[in-house]
């Protein structure tokens, strides 16, 4: 199977990671994960990503959405979609204008794996998925 794609997960919970990994490794991405969202930032500069699915909350409740608008106004990083995660279904439901109005995909946690799949096909360009 031809590799579709680079998806960087962005949370710090381990067993979530391994288990996005393994599903999207089965569907021929190609994954690479970061526990901090301190690091984050850079992470993504150095690994370039087609997609970001990125947890709110990592080690303090407003890290992911730090590393969401540090991504958003990096000329470098900016096009690269994000899928933001979060169990905090009130937190995601207060910022969905904001997210809906610059493209940001959401997903409440817990999901079904098969809806975050047809979140990432649905948000990587064409291209990038016949590579």
């Amino acid at each position: 199977m031809p590799v579709r794609a680079k998806v960087a997960v962005i949370d710090d919970d381990t067993p979530f990671i391994d288990l996005v990994q393994e599903l999207l490794e089965g569907e021929g991405y190609t994954v690479v994960s970061c526990k901090n969202g301190g690091e984050a930032h850079d992470f993504i500069k150095e690994h370039h990503p087609d997609i970001i699915v990125l947890d709110v909350r990592l080690e303090t409740p407003d890290a992911g959405w730090l590393v969401l608008e540090l991504v958003q106004l990096d000329p470098t990083t900016a096009a690269i979609p994000i899928i933001l995660c979060s169990a905090d279904s009130a937190f995601l439901r207060g910022k969905e204008a904001h997210l809906q109005a610059h493209n940001i995909d959401f997903l409440e946690k817990p999901f079904h794996l098969d809806e975050l799949l047809a979140k990432i096909e649905s948000n990587i360009p064409p291209r990038e998925m016949e590579a």
